[in-house]
């Protein structure tokens, strides 16, 4: 399976499409974007770093035709058309671009979800609106497509989720951050020597996941000791690899829940 390019417009970078009143001073709201670079046949998971325009420091959410548009390719059938998989925290849904080979305005180009045997749109719930801080999967069917997740540079002091179970998460900032520094037990997170016992993070490589668990030092070792590892042929190893923007993931909780306070990490606005 091939692997998703994701690159990163960062914040240092960020377009800023509304009217600065000086060089120095620009406006509260700033928009931004990631590029992700979709590989026919691939399957990944990715996610937006940024808000819809106009929420500034509120937290909400997109839905899959404003964040994706027609940007991929659709069909009439969802067998054949790309699709995305957003996880409830125990199922998937699933939703698929159409085409117009329905004949019906109200789902033509849109993404949809299949009702009992007909195409429904998306937009009409909110189980497919997609929120930052929200992981979930893209899988592309047919040609190498290109997305710009457009939004607006999330403004919050601190994003707040509810970690409990098993949730796709992605960093709810447009920054990189390794894993040590993104959720520890400082947050809440569940730490232990062995990796069947602690909490687990699985990042998609592209062909398959590769997992990480948060030690605590029962192995003896600094290098390793109350932070993210990995297995290496039977020792823990640290984790060294940095969250992108964009990129999402799997958490899984096993001591129970816990509220993941993720501050901002930039003095912007």
């Amino acid at each position: 399976m091939k692997r998703v390019i994701i690159s990163v417009l960062i914040l240092s970078v960020c377009l800023i499409v509304h009217t600065a009143i000086s060089q120095e001073a620009i406006s509260v709201n700033a928009v931004g974007y990631v590029k992700v670079v979709s590989k026919a046949g691939s399957l990944s998971i990715i996610a937006t770093p940024c808000n819809p325009a106009g929420t500034g420091t509120n937290q909400s959410a997109f839905t899959l035709d404003e964040l994706i548009g027609t940007n991929m390719t659709a069909n009439w059938s969802d067998a054949a058309a790309d699709e995305i998989y957003v996880w409830t925290g125990s199922k998937y849904e699933a939703a698929f671009l159409n085409d117009n080979g329905w004949g019906d305005t109200n789902v033509n180009w849109k993404w949809c979800y299949m009702d009992g045997g007909w195409p429904a749109p998306c937009a009409n719930t909110s189980i497919y609106d997609v929120a930052v801080g929200q992981g979930f999967w893209i899988r592309n069917r047919n040609t190498d497509k290109t997305l710009y997740l457009v939004g607006e540079v999330p403004a919050a002091a601190t994003n707040t989720t509810q970690i409990g179970g098993l949730l796709m998460l992605a960093n709810p900032y447009p920054v990189a951050k390794n894993l040590n520094d993104l959720i520890s037990t400082n947050d809440g997170a569940y730490a232990n020597w062995s990796d069947a016992a602690a909490d687990e993070i699985y990042t998609w490589n592209g062909a398959g996941y590769d997992p990480y668990f948060l030690n605590d030092n029962g192995w003896g070792d600094t290098n390793v000791n109350w932070k993210w590892s990995y297995m290496d042929g039977g020792w823990p190893a640290p984790a060294t690899n940095l969250i992108q923007p964009a990129q999402g993931f799997w958490y899984n909780s096993r001591a129970g829940s816990f509220t993941w306070d993720e501050p901002k990490p930039y003095s912007y606005p």
